[in-house]
C-alpha cells in the first residue's frame, strides 16, 4: 500500500450545475442523473445531505476521460420523493437497478459516506463489473473499528441519528442536517450554493431519508441487523480486505470519517489501496477540494488497466 500526499492548491469553486438532467424510470419512481462524457463510466455516489450536485467541479476534471454519471439517491436531489422506507437495502436496490437500466460495465465507483457503503455492496455483489472504487469520507473498519476509530463530531452525529424522539425532531423537523452543513465544510457556501442543497428538504416530509439512514447505525457499531448500516459495513469490511481491484482513497485535514487512525487501518489491512491527503477539508471534501479531487482521480483513473 502506498501513502501519497498532495498540497491542496488554491481552486475556483462555481456555484453553476451547467448539466443537462436525465430521469431513469425504476419501478414507479424516477432516479435523477446526469451523464456527461465518453468511454467506461464512473459512477458518483453522494453522501447525506448532498446530491449529484455535490460534484459539479469534481465531473470536469474527468469528463475528457470517461463517461462520468452522477446520481441522486431516491429522496434526495432531482429524484422523486415517494412515500418508502428509506432503507439502506432499498436505496441499494434502487442502485443496483439503476445500473442494470442504463447496462453499465467496467465500472468504476466513486463513493463518499452513504455512497461509500451503497457502491461497496455493489461491488461485493457484482465484483466482475468494477473497474475501481474509489473513496472519500465513508465508513472503513468492521462497524466496531468505525466507531472506535471516529472522532467527536462522527459520534455526536451518529448519537443524534440513534435517538428516535429526539434525533426525528432535529433532523426531520428543524432540518439539522441543512442547517449544519457549515460546520461541515472549511469554506463558506454561497447563497446560490444553500439554495441548491436547501430545495430537495424544504418540506418536512421530504426529509425522512435523513433520519432513517443513520438512525439504523446500533449504539457503538453493536448487534447489527440484516441490512441495516452495521451489517453492511461489516460485510463490505471482509469484501474490501480481501479483494484485489484497485482501490483509491482520498483524505483531507482534519477530515471526519477518514481520520489519521482510520488512514493507518486502512494501510494496515485493505489490499491494492493509494491513499492520498489532498489538502485541508471537512466531512464535505466535494465542496472544499472539487478540483484537487477531480484531477486526482483522473490521474489515478488514467494509471488504470483495462
Amino acid at each position: 500500500m502506498v501513502l501519497l500526499t498532495l498540497a491542496a492548491t488554491a481552486q475556483e469553486i462555481s456555484a453553476d450545475f451547467p448539466f443537462e438532467s436525465h430521469y431513469q424510470k425504476l419501478g414507479e419512481n424516477n432516479i435523477h442523473y446526469i451523464d456527461e462524457g465518453t468511454g467506461d463510466p464512473i459512477l458518483f455516489l453522494h453522501g447525506i445531505p448532498m446530491s449529484s450536485y455535490s460534484w459539479r467541479n469534481v465531473i470536469p476534471q474527468i469528463s475528457d476521460s470517461a463517461r462520468c454519471i452522477a446520481i441522486d439517491f431516491m429522496g434526495f436531489g432531482k429524484s422523486d420523493k415517494p412515500n418508502i422506507e428509506y432503507s439502506f437495502i432499498a436505496q441499494y436496490n434502487y442502485l443496483a437497478s439503476f445500473i442494470d437500466s442504463l447496462n453499465l460495465t467496467n465500472l468504476t465507483l466513486v463513493m463518499t459516506d452513504i455512497g461509500g457503503i451503497l457502491g461497496t455492496k455493489y461491488a461485493l455483489e457484482n465484483p466482475s463489473n468494477i473497474k475501481g472504487l474509489v473513496y472519500m469520507e465513508t465508513p472503513f473498519g468492521d462497524s466496531r473499528t468505525f466507531h472506535k476509530n471516529g472522532g467527536m463530531m462522527q459520534h455526536m452525529m451518529f448519537w443524534m441519528g440513534r435517538q428516535e424522539k429526539l434525533g426525528y425532531h432535529m433532523i426531520v423537523k428543524k432540518n439539522m442536517f441543512i442547517k449544519m452543513m457549515g460546520m461541515l465544510i472549511k469554506r463558506k457556501l454561497t447563497n446560490e450554493e444553500k439554495k441548491h442543497y436547501r430545495e430537495p428538504f424544504l418540506k418536512e416530509e421530504w426529509r425522512t431519508p435523513l433520519f432513517t439512514l443513520p438512525n439504523s447505525f446500533p449504539k457503538k457499531g453493536k448487534n447489527p441487523q440484516n441490512n441495516d448500516m452495521a451489517d453492511m459495513i461489516n460485510k463490505n469490511n471482509a469484501f474490501l480486505t480481501r479483494t484485489t481491484i484497485p482501490k483509491l482513497v482520498l483524505y483531507a485535514k482534519p477530515g471526519m470519517l477518514v481520520n489519521k487512525k482510520a488512514v493507518k487501518w486502512i494501510n494496515n489491512n485493505i489490499p491494492t489501496t493509494e491513499t492520498k491527503l489532498i489538502g485541508q477539508a471537512k466531512h464535505l471534501m466535494e465542496e472544499d477540494l472539487p478540483i484537487e479531487i477531480g484531477r486526482t482521480i483522473n490521474n489515478w483513473y488514467l494509471n488504470l488497466k483495462d
